[in-house]
This record gives C-alpha cells, structure tokens and sequence, in this order.
C-alpha cells in the first residue's frame, strides 16, 4: 500500500512538472489578435486540410503566422522557396516546435510623448559618435553654444503615434495640434504649420547618428527651419532633430513589446569573431541574449530601437562577444559610453542586490540582469503588488516567462531559475 502510495505521488509530481503551463507569470501585456507570429524549430510538416495531405516541410528558422485556429489544428501564412503559401499543421506541431514572437511592425521610435528640438549643422558641431573621446557633457556645448547668434530655436513638445508602413503622426502637446503635410504648408503665417487632426500629415523618421530626419511621407521632404524659427520643408537631408523622450518608460500595454532572439528578421543571423562560423549554434537565436537584453532595456527606456547588428558588431569588435557562449557583461557599460548620447541613455553602476535594483527602478532605470546561463530585462517595479517586471528575449518553461513580459516576486530573483548572479543599470540623460 505504502509503495502504491509513493508510486501516485510520484506520478502526480511528474504531471505537474511536465504538463506545467508554459507560462508561469502573469503577462505584463496582450496581443489583442488573433494573427500569431512564430519560428520553426525543426522541420514542420504542413497539410493541404485537416484530412491529414501532405504538403510541405517548413524548415528550421522559418517565420509563419498563425490566422486561424480549431480545436486540434492551426491554419497558417508562410513562405518557401520565395513563394507565399497558407496550410494547416497540428495543435501540438505548433505547441512544440514552434517559438512565439511579438510580430508587430517594428518603430524606429516607440509611440509616446518626446522633446524635439532642431540642430542646424554648423562649422563646430560633431557627433559624439564621431568622437568619442569627449566626454558626454560636452555635447550640449557643441549643440548650443555654437548655434547662429540670430537662431531662433524651434523646440516643441511633441506625442509620436505610430500609423503604420514607418509613418507617424506628431501631435504638438502644448498646443494641440498636428504637424501638416508639405502639400498644405502656407509661407504666411507659422499657424499655418499646425492644424486639427483632419488635415494631419504622415511622416517618417530616419536617424541620422545622434539625430532625426523628418519627411513628409507624401513629398519625401525634410521638415527644416527658417532662420526665424519657423518650419519649413526641402530636400536638404541634413535636416537634423535632436529627440529625447520626456513622458516615461515605454511601459502603456499597447506600446510595450519583447524584441526575441528568434524573430525570423535575424534569428539565423552569425554572431561571431570567426573561430566558428556555423550560423546553426553561432547565431542571435542561440547566443544573443546579451545583445537583446540590451535592446530591450534601451527601447524601454527611451523609445529608441536599436538595429540589433550594432549592438552585435560592437560586441564583436570590442571583443566581448564570447565565442559559443554569450557576451561579456563589460559589453553594457561599453556600449552606453560609445552610443549613450545617440540613443539617450547612460550607465548607472551595478549591484548584486535585489533591494538595489527596487531602489533603481523606482527612480526610473531599467535593469540587465544575469540569471543562470541568461540575460533579461527587468523594465518596472509595482510596489502595491511588490513585482518586477521581466522582459526575457528568450523564454523557457524552466523560467516561466512569455514572449510580452512577465510580473515576477522579488523571491523569484533569488532563487530557482530566475535567480540573479548581478544587475546592470541604465539611467535616461536629456539635454
């Protein structure tokens, strides 16, 4: 009897381990869609119907999306062999050899409220970038202090909506108007830049190093400024915004997101200095959590998008990308020094304490954390829950995390898989 008895513990213990939701945490934000987006881990076999008829064999590192789903099945997009094709593969293909990412349109800004200010180039100026010697303080003299005597500064408080296809409409805070397009412009008047959300204008941003180029989506003209200090548009590119985010973390459910290691964009991509070129184990799916950590932590915290390359190209050039392991936790206050000032951001220290990173994150920080064999991103603090906010690049069932973040106890990074071995923190910088 006692034996049967251990023999059903045993077996209830093995069902809770095993058949454990793949989600441990609460989520710290939804996908209202029904389109999920996702890699292939393996070779996934798709069918013409649920009648069972072989069609393809989807490769390793492929993207699909899920459109429609039924009890036992899955109807999905993909593309093979250049051709854009739509099948059926089974509930549990999808379940276990398919890795689920946020599939949203990336922005080069996240939507939110930012200070825009114009940067003439001058005889003096220089990019930090260009220039890295100098120390980030000095910018600001740079910007300023060498400017025309007779500028007029245009600087306007300005909320991003993102439209889709890289265009945004930009709404002016303090007035509450939308930026025109070029085609409405009037040389007259400097109202006649501003107007209601009838005649609002689309446009998309480019970075141009430590700055923006704003263009009318519909002309594929610059937004500069006059020597009075009114915008105009041309077809000068070195048309030069300097923009830094004032209204908070990226933390809104609708403007949050999860950059994955396997996102089909780049999950196959190399990352490495050449002793092993096998993009198979060599590459951001299986060796770029240190690099999205840091993307995700940035984008975070200052609505900046970071092309994950040059956070790659930088770890390998510096030589803290570790060859079949990861990267080099040196790489985080390196790579702030050397782009701090173009996307926004600074080093704050590090700590090996948890009551450190509350301390942090109540003052506006992000964090890095390592946990075992992994980088994450710790984005907020709840007191009135005591939780921490985790954005993991790439989650496991062992850690309990999702691809849209996860609220986790301050016992969780103290023990079991989320345990942290060190923190890293990143601070916001403004003019």
């Amino acid at each position: 009897m006692k034996k049967k008895i251990l023999l059903l513990i045993a077996i209830i213990f093995c069902i809770a381990v095993f058949h454990r939701d793949l989600y441990a945490f609460k989520h710290g934000y939804q996908r209202q869609t029904e389109e999920i987006y996702a890699l292939v881990r393996n070779d996934l076999p798709v069918y013409y119907d649920n009648d069972g008829e072989l069609i393809d064999n989807i490769p390793a590192y492929t993207g699909i999306k899920v459109v429609e789903s039924t009890e036992s099945w899955r109807i999905i997009e993909y593309r093979i062999n250049g051709e854009d094709k739509s099948g059926w593969i089974t509930k549990d293909d999808f379940n276990w050899n398919c890795l689920i990412y946020d599939g949203r349109e990336k922005q080069i800004l996240a939507d939110g409220i930012y200070q825009f200010s114009y940067r003439p180039r001058t005889a003096f100026s220089m990019s930090l970038s260009d220039s890295a010697w100098l120390p980030a303080l000095s910018m600001s003299l740079f910007d300023s202090a060498w400017l025309p005597a007779d500028f007029n500064e245009a600087s306007f408080p300005i909320s991003l909506s993102f439209a889709g296809d890289g265009t945004y409409y930009i709404f002016r805070t303090d007035t509450g108007e939308y930026l025109l397009p070029d085609p409405l412009f009037s040389k007259k008047n400097a109202l006649d830049r501003w107007g209601d959300w009838r005649h609002a204008g689309l446009f998309t941003l480019t970075r141009q190093d430590d700055y923006f180029g704003i263009r009318d989506a519909s002309t594929n003209r610059f937004v500069g400024v006059t020597e009075d200090g009114l915008l105009e548009f041309n077809h000068d590119t070195d048309m030069r915004w300097r923009v830094i985010r004032t209204g908070g973390k990226v933390l809104e459910s609708n403007d949050m997101r999860v950059f994955a290691q396997f996102d089909p964009e780049w999950a196959k991509d190399y990352y490495g200095r050449g002793e092993n070129e096998d993009p198979e184990s060599n590459n951001f799916c299986t060796s770029g959590c240190g690099i999205f950590s840091t993307l995700n932590a940035i984008y975070t915290l200052t609505g900046n998008y970071v092309d994950p390359h040059i956070l790659a190209d930088y770890a390998v050039k510096k030589d803290f990308r570790i060859e079949d392991k990861g990267t080099d936790s040196e790489f985080f206050h390196a790579f702030a020094e050397k782009y701090g000032y173009r996307y926004g951001f600074s080093y704050d220290g590090a700590s090996g304490s948890v009551d450190e990173i509350k301390k942090k994150l109540k003052k506006g920080d992000v964090v890095i954390a390592h946990v075992p064999g992994h980088y994450i991103t710790i984005a907020d603090y709840k007191s009135k829950s005591d939780k921490y906010l985790m954005l993991d690049s790439h989650y496991l069932p062992r850690r309990g995390t999702s691809p849209y973040g996860d609220w986790v106890d301050a016992s969780e990074l103290e023990g079991n898989a989320l345990y942290g071995y060190m923190f890293y923190f990143y601070k916001g910088i403004g003019e």
